[in-house]
């Protein structure tokens, strides 16, 4: 059975927080202005290991709130009554927390000065919280002690939670390791060959600034499994298209595994670790343990146990969706990973491809009925102009199937123009292709389908999919 709980259950339990970029108020504004947007990134991951959390991707909502509340283009602090008068003016379905703010770099110390707006019940309420530190010595340490009192605030604060939370940093003190690793994380979330691209350079770096980060190699190892069951998955499916072959994105996808791309950059790290753990035997142990007792080890193992573990990583909820409930409609999954991040470009995707096998299993049900017809007449004198009568009917079926199939298509394209880039969109298109195909050649004689509608549309958008390939392919090197 599908996860799922009611939507006065989800409203009680589960608040949206949207953590903002910080704004520098130094005096050095330019020399410290990327801080912010880091600190806000690693309160992002921090916070994201609360169940009763969904931290919102804030780009969904960025836009919206540049747009209606002026303070964000200020100090973004503001005086309280005005911050409660904006926030009031914004639909409440958006989220129920923000947490926002500024900091200042003096000398060798931070001082961070924020504040969390609650909205509930058509109220505001603000906590404010002020956190001070050395820099850049304790930053990793301000952002735990941000998080903390943030925890307290929104009443989500138990010791399980800041355990995991000071382990997290255990894994390295090394801040440009743990950002590109953060920002591997994000890249590789969409599901796309260019996330996957940026994914492998940015967990490759990361590692290389900390060869004791455990966390980067490992996310290597799975990106290179990712990318080999798909390699499998969608060689299979070019296989039935085999007048396609000019436009063979399966032969790309297998040169990335190739010793000078993805093999060849773990066989780097392979070596790099080697090196540490030479030099650093102690240290090195003490890290493994750490990794081994953490809820990374064995990640992308168990799909139901990865979503209690990393309950707001959008990629784990999107896969124990698909493993779990077979992108079932009703699941809490889906309605998890819509709290994140509405417009989730491979949650848009499976919402399309459900509408459409929705409309095919319909077809389905009317040729098997005009099938049973055809069988009912076989014995009658009037079987042959029947039967060239059902038959006809049939095709027109399988006709207006393919017209939907591919007019619901197009208009997602143009909507969403990076879905052609989508391993996801390329799989079900595949997946969807090959059914018209197999009931033309089942139903519908002489079926030329290289040149047919669908045929020429397939052609096109593996071509689309091929050069986003080839154009990535290159940038993975050692």
């Amino acid at each position: 059975m599908p996860q799922t709980v009611s939507p006065d259950a989800r409203r009680k339990d589960i608040k949206r927080l949207v953590i903002l970029p910080f704004e520098n108020m130094g005096a050095h504004s330019k020399e410290f202005d990327s801080i912010g947007e880091e600190m806000s990134i690693s309160l992002i991951q921090s916070l994201s290991q609360v169940k009763e959390l969904s931290v919102m991707d804030p780009t969904s909502v960025r836009k919206l709130l540049v747009e209606k509340l002026e303070f964000i283009q200020g100090s973004g602090i503001g005086d309280d009554k005005k911050l409660k008068r904006e926030i009031e003016k914004i639909d409440e379905e958006n989220f129920d927390l923000i947490l926002l703010g500024n900091y200042r770099i003096i000398g060798d110390k931070i001082k961070v000065t924020l504040k969390l707006l609650e909205r509930e019940n058509n109220r505001v309420a603000i906590t404010p919280i002020s956190v001070m530190g050395s820099y850049p010595g304790q930053l990793f340490s301000v952002e735990e002690d941000i998080a903390e009192k943030a925890a307290v605030a929104i009443d989500i604060y138990n010791k399980a939670y800041v355990v995991d939370f000071k382990n997290f940093y255990a894994f390295t003190t090394n801040r440009e390791s743990y950002r590109l690793y953060l920002m591997g994380i994000n890249a590789k979330s969409d599901l796309t060959i260019q996330g996957y691209m940026k994914a492998v350079m940015l967990f490759y770096r990361s590692y290389m600034y900390d060869a004791s980060f455990f966390l980067p190699l490992y996310e290597l190892e799975n990106l290179k499994n990712d990318i080999a069951v798909t390699i499998s998955k969608l060689g299979l499916m070019r296989n039935m298209f085999n007048s396609f072959g000019n436009y063979d994105a399966h032969k790309v996808l297998i040169e990335l595994l190739s010793e000078n791309k993805i093999t060849g950059i773990i066989n780097a790290c392979y070596k790099a670790r080697a090196e540490y753990r030479e030099k650093n035997s102690a240290n090195f142990t003490r890290k493994e343990q750490i990794f081994s007792l953490s809820q990374h080890f064995n990640k992308y193992r168990d799909p139901r146990k990865d979503a209690i573990n990393h309950p707001n990583d959008i990629e784990i909820l999107f896969r124990a969706w698909e493993k779990v409930d077979k992108f079932d409609v009703n699941s809490d999954y889906k309605i998890k990973i819509k709290s994140i991040e509405k417009n989730y470009m491979p949650l848009k995707i499976i919402e399309l491809f459900n509408e459409i096998n929705g409309k095919f299993e319909q077809n389905k049900k009317v040729i098997l009925g005009l099938q049973k017809e055809v069988g009912s007449i076989q014995k009658s004198n009037e079987y042959s102009n029947k039967q060239n009568l059902l038959s006809s009917r049939i095709k027109n079926v399988i006709d207006a199937e393919v017209e939907y199939f591919l007019s619901k298509t197009d208009g997602f394209e143009k909507m969403y123009p990076k879905s052609l880039y989508n391993l996801t969109y390329y799989e079900y298109f595949l997946r969807y292709s090959f059914k018209i195909l197999e009931a033309k050649m089942y139903f519908v004689e002489n079926v030329d389908y290289e040149n047919s509608k669908e045929g020429v549309r397939f052609k096109t958008n593996l071509r689309h999919f091929y050069n986003a390939i080839s154009e990535e392919a290159p940038l993975v090197r050692p």
